[in-house]
């Protein structure tokens, strides 16, 4: 049986995280994401939460946020958890300058000096003295007050925000989040995050109490119509299948419980074969196994290939069993489709 490795080299690539080249569904969270950039233009800016567990596909959805909101003529940037407290941290992600740290030297008199000139040097002549003006650069609150354009911040992982922010940099950090949870930022702002299902109660430790339903969303499985949405376009727009693939999609679709990782698990070598195959779904280079040559789908003994030890999945002999490997976690989530 082969696992594909001398197929996937010619066949499209297809990556576990990012944007989803073929999107559907998560239609109530994107309404929610609109309206909330249609609050913060009213000047009540906000946090948008979206969190789940690994594979619900955060990221894919923050990366389709993103694009309704470029859409919408909005700045999105995508940004790490040092900005909160790292003012350059976050004019490289909006592509500005650093501020630099702007020394000035002079002579000044003890009078002048009194007046409020920083830092004393060493005498010259009588009654006058080396001074030095240190103008010390914005912080990450007065950048975000500073710009005008309606923004987006793209934070992904962002369950990791408080260990990736230093301890003594926390209540710089918690002033930010709070100021932009609360729409107290002088111009529009949304901070689209996304992160495991412990996300919320690390923003809580960070100083955000709660999260409106509004501006949260928790990600679960896909519903059926989207997730065989989703296998149809990869089969025909990328393996480039030459017949009606409702027998695939029939077959794989119950045993990806919606999960959007597991959804791709299985989508990979089905869509490598069929490039390597010219999109014809029934050979003779097939799948081995109880399921050769089988109209419908069956699982078979385990498999001998890249993931050793999970069922086999057969459908029209060939195998398109990767996801199975996970398919015992994700079911007992319980999550219904959104």
């Amino acid at each position: 049986m082969s696992d594909y490795s001398d197929i996937a080299p010619r066949g499209p690539s297809i990556r576990d995280r990012g944007p989803a080249k073929h999107f559907h569904g998560r239609t109530g969270a994107l309404q929610k994401f609109s309206e909330a950039m249609d609050a913060a233009k009213k000047g009540a800016g906000t946090i948008f939460l979206i969190q789940g567990a690994p594979g619900s596909g955060k990221t894919a959805l923050l990366a389709k946020c993103q694009e309704v909101a470029a859409a919408k003529k909005w700045q999105t940037v995508r940004i790490t958890p040092e900005v909160f407290w790292n003012a350059n941290e976050l004019l490289d992600a909006l592509g500005q300058d650093r501020d630099p740290v702007q020394k000035e030297s002079g002579w000044s008199t003890a009078a002048e000096g009194e007046a409020g000139l920083l830092g004393l040097g060493s005498a010259k002549g009588s009654g006058a003295y080396e001074s030095r003006k240190i103008h010390a650069p914005r912080t990450t609150l007065e950048v975000l007050n500073d710009g005008e354009n309606a923004l987006v911040l793209i934070l992904d992982e962002a369950q990791t925000v408080a260990e990736k922010i230093p301890n003594e940099h926390h209540p710089r950090a918690k002033i930010v989040l709070d100021k932009i949870h609360n729409g107290e930022v002088n111009r529009p702002i949304i901070l689209a995050a996304g992160g495991l299902s412990t996300t919320s109660e690390v923003f809580h430790d960070m100083g955000v109490s709660r999260f409106e339903a509004r501006s949260f969303v928790g990600l679960g499985r896909m519903r059926e119509a989207y997730t065989r949405n989703i296998i149809r376009d990869w089969l025909i727009k990328d393996g480039g299948a030459k017949e009606d693939p409702a027998p695939w999609i029939d077959a794989i679709t119950p045993e990806t419980y919606g999960w959007p990782q597991h959804i791709m698990s299985y989508v990979r070598p089905a869509v490598w074969h069929l490039v390597a195959h010219e999109g014809e779904m029934n050979n003779e280079g097939g799948g081995t196994g109880g399921g050769e040559g089988r109209e419908d789908a069956v699982l078979q003994s385990p498999c001998e290939g890249v993931f050793r030890g999970a069922p086999h999945l057969y459908c029209q002999g060939i195998c398109v069993c990767t996801g199975r490997l996970h398919a015992d976690t994700y079911r007992n989530y319980g999550f219904s489709g959104t």
